[in-house]
C-alpha cells in the first residue's frame, strides 16, 4: 500500500502562513493600539500640567496677555489630547479587524487540518484493511498448502528449532 499524501497539503501549508501573518499584524496593531493609548495619557497629563501653570500665573498676578497666552495653550493641549483618543479609537478599529483576520484564519487552517486528519484516517483504516486480506489470503494459501499436501504442514506453525526434533539433523 502507499504511503500516506495529503494532496492539499500546499493549501495548508498556505493557510499556516496566512495565519502567522495575520497573528503579526494583530500583534503590531496591539502595539500601535498601546503606544495610542499611552498618548493619550501623555496628552491628558500635559493638558492638567498646563492648567496648573495658568492657575499658578493667575495666583502671582500676571499679565493679561500671559494668562491669554496660557489658555491657548491649553486649549491646543486639549486638541491634541483629544486627536490622541481619536487615534486610540482608529486603532481600536484596526486592532479588532486584525483579531477578526486571526479567528478567520485560524478557522481555515483548521478545517483543511481536520480534512487532513480525516484523510489520513481513512488511509490508515484502508492500510489496516487491506493487511488484513493479505493475512487471510495468506492463512488461505497455507490451508489448502496443507489441504492439499503440497508442503504445508502442521510443522510451519510451530519455531524451526522445534521442527526438526530433539538433536535433530536439519
Amino acid at each position: 500500500m502507499r504511503a500516506f499524501r495529503f494532496r492539499a497539503a500546499a493549501a495548508l501549508d498556505l493557510r499556516r502562513k496566512e495565519e502567522e501573518s495575520a497573528r503579526l499584524r494583530l500583534a503590531k496593531a496591539q502595539t500601535d493600539l498601546h503606544h495610542a493609548q499611552q498618548r493619550v495619557t501623555d496628552a491628558d497629563h500635559a493638558a492638567l500640567e498646563a492648567a496648573a501653570h495658568l492657575s499658578t500665573a493667575q495666583s502671582a498676578g500676571t499679565e493679561a496677555w500671559r494668562i491669554s497666552w496660557h489658555q491657548s495653550w491649553i486649549r491646543k493641549q486639549r486638541l491634541e489630547a483629544d486627536a490622541c483618543r481619536r487615534t486610540v479609537a482608529v486603532s481600536a478599529t484596526i486592532a479588532d479587524r486584525a483579531a477578526a483576520s486571526v479567528s478567520i484564519a485560524h478557522q481555515k487552517r483548521r478545517v483543511l487540518e481536520r480534512l487532513r486528519e480525516r484523510a489520513m484516517e481513512r488511509h490508515r483504516q484502508a492500510a489496516d484493511r487491506h493487511a488484513t486480506n493479505e493475512m487471510n489470503e495468506l492463512a488461505n494459501l497455507r490451508f489448502l498448502a496443507q489441504a492439499a499436501g503440497a508442503g504445508g504442514t502442521d510443522s510451519d506453525d510451530r519455531p524451526d528449532d522445534q521442527s526438526s526434533g530433539p538433536g535433530g539433523n536439519r
